[in-house]
């Protein structure tokens, strides 16, 4: 997917004054996570994973009418939240800092998802690289192996109860296979002593 840049000050993107909450506001609700933490879904919420790599911490990232996600750092790592269940687009990227400027995602088809009720739902991970201030670099890539090796990692018992899905844009086959292999269960063990040799 090729790279947009998003800048303030172009006809995609526009400055609104901020009326935020911490997290939640309108008719998403969103609640995170926490290592360890249990959880239970009511029947029209889902589990999101936000997947983030960035030169620069996120002050606030929206979603949807209403849903917003606060305080990320920088680095690439995961994140999982409770929200709503249905079809969403990422909508604004506010970064911290006195001025706080605003980036907008001017073609939101590109940047739609979905929450599933009852399961956790994986979108691919958003790249994001700050330049000079007022720019932004910003897509997003699948790197679904990756984010089930660290959610595995930071929340094995989230990923034990509730089943992983991708719900992003195209198609994910690495998804596909691992919810075939959990089916499966483990395969046993070969036992060689049975098996022939062949003589030379």
């Amino acid at each position: 997917m090729r790279v947009r840049v998003l800048a303030l000050g172009t006809n995609a993107l526009r400055v609104v004054a901020a009326t935020s909450m911490l997290f939640a506001q309108g008719c998403v609700t969103v609640r995170p996570i926490s290592p360890g933490q249990a959880v239970e879904l009511a029947p029209n919420q889902g589990i999101l994973v936000v997947h983030l790599s960035t030169n620069t911490p996120i002050k606030r990232l929206t979603f949807g009418f209403g849903g917003e996600i606060v305080d990320l750092p920088a680095g690439e790592h995961v994140a999982v939240f409770v929200t709503s269940s249905g079809n969403f687009s990422w909508r604004k990227i506010e970064l911290p800092g006195a001025i706080r400027p605003r980036f907008y995602m001017h073609r939101a088809e590109k940047q739609r998802f979905s929450v599933e009720s009852g399961r956790i739902s994986y979108s691919g991970m958003l790249q994001l690289q700050r330049e000079h201030g007022w720019r932004l670099w910003f897509r997003t890539v699948d790197r679904s192996a990756v984010a089930v090796g660290m959610l595995r990692e930071r929340y094995p018992k989230l990923m034990e109860r509730y089943p992983i899905v991708y719900t992003g844009t195209g198609r994910n086959v690495f998804l596909e296979h691992h919810r075939a292999a959990l089916r499966e269960g483990p395969r046993p063990a070969s036992n060689r002593s049975e098996e022939g040799t062949t003589q030379p």
